[in-house]
């Protein structure tokens, strides 16, 4: 394929979390093939009172890639979209492709998409129905989908949201690539050391931001049946209050083996927590796809997820993980019990090493340029 102009439209740094680095890697990736790429970044990407979080931007000394960008986007800025489509149409890039993943960013990022004339315009979705839905969403995402020429979905799932709104327009589907960028998890002997573990007990971990549809509570539950002590290593921010969390935690028959790191994980902390885990635990509620997931896999960390969205794509059931019921402590219990009793860590580790490829930066690029 001939080099392109491409316009990245999209969060980067100095935000943080996982949108962000998405979008320095695709930079990286379209780059690296010989293409001309130039990324264009929120100035405001959510209003204070609209972020859960306790920052949106990287916290100092994180290994965050500070890709180059123009920070020229204001969520709640009109006239800023107007601006930054002018900008990219300026600079006329063959394509342009934005990220989208929540329908309040919808007039901002489709207003933007609007002004660029010159480009053909694909959008790599995380999301079209979001897990916490709120009226007038479908307007926001027709509004933004009908300023797309075509699209890329991460899961079946949301290509079949796409549908919905349109029903003829160019899709691929290509799973969520690996987050490669992370350092080799370490051995878990000395991954525990490092976090306080105890290496001769069973490790769950629970990853990422801590949201309700994300199902900790579901985890806890399920862990509390078990008849042997198991470690629960929880990672990542609560977005919102932890007080129904930590009344099952006071509850719990290994309270004493759950491990709380309720703050943002920076990217030069994460290795430590795959490797210690002898399993990374998804009990979603809802999902479309998982970034969760694609760390996971890069880093060599069985998973145990719930049936739901696309996280299904990313496990061959009983080959290299596992799948249960949504909401459902006691399968999440009954697949645990036989993880361990069965010891299939180690089988489902060597099957996890062959399957990388699929979930390559490469490969998705060449789907998303194929639109």
């Amino acid at each position: 394929m001939s080099p392109k102009r491409i316009a990245l439209l999209s969060t980067f740094h100095p935000y943080r979390g996982g949108i962000a680095q998405f979008g320095a890697r695709l930079y990286r990736e379209l780059e690296s093939a010989g293409h001309e790429v130039r990324a264009w970044n929120f100035k405001r990407q959510y209003p204070s009172v609209l972020f859960p979080g306790k920052t949106q931007l990287v916290p100092e000394g994180d290994l965050a890639d500070a890709i180059p960008n123009e920070r020229t986007l204001d969520s709640i800025g009109p006239l800023s979209w107007f601006n930054t489509g002018n900008a990219i149409q300026a600079w006329e890039p063959d394509v342009l492709v934005m990220k989208y993943w929540m329908p309040f960013l919808a007039p901002a990022l489709g207003t933007a998409a609007r002004r660029v004339k010159s480009a053909r315009k694909v959008v790599s979705l995380d999301n079209v129905t979001p897990h916490e839905p709120r009226p007038g969403d479908r307007q926001l995402n027709r509004y933004f989908l009908n300023s797309c020429d075509a699209f890329m979905a991460m899961s079946q799932a949301v290509a079949d949201d796409v549908k919905g709104f349109r029903p003829n327009a160019p899709l691929q589907v290509q799973p969520h690539p690996v987050y490669d960028h992370f350092a080799v998890a370490p051995p878990k002997a000395a991954a525990c050391q490092q976090l306080g573990l105890d290496p001769n007990l069973p490790v769950f971990l629970f990853f990422g931001f801590i949201r309700d549809y994300k199902g900790l509570d579901v985890l806890l539950e399920a862990t509390a049946q078990m008849e042997r002590p198991v470690q629960v290593l929880i990672a990542g921010e609560a977005y919102g209050a932890f007080d129904r969390y930590q009344a099952l935690i006071d509850a719990h028959p290994y309270k004493a083996h759950i491990h709380l790191h309720t703050r943002y994980i920076a990217d030069a902390e994460v290795p430590p927590f795959f490797g210690a885990a002898d399993a990374c635990v998804l009990p979603y509620r809802s999902a479309t796809q998982s970034g969760i997931a694609a760390i996971a896999l890069q880093l060599g960390t069985p998973m145990i997820s719930t049936r739901v969205g696309g996280l299904h794509e990313y496990i061959a059931d009983g080959l290299d993980g596992m799948l249960v019921p949504a909401a459902d402590p006691n399968a999440l219990a009954g697949a645990m019990r036989t993880y361990l009793d069965q010891r299939l860590s180690t089988p489902f580790r060597h099957a996890l090493a062959t399957k990388r490829e699929a979930f390559s930066w490469r490969a998705y690029c060449s789907s998303l340029l194929s639109l």
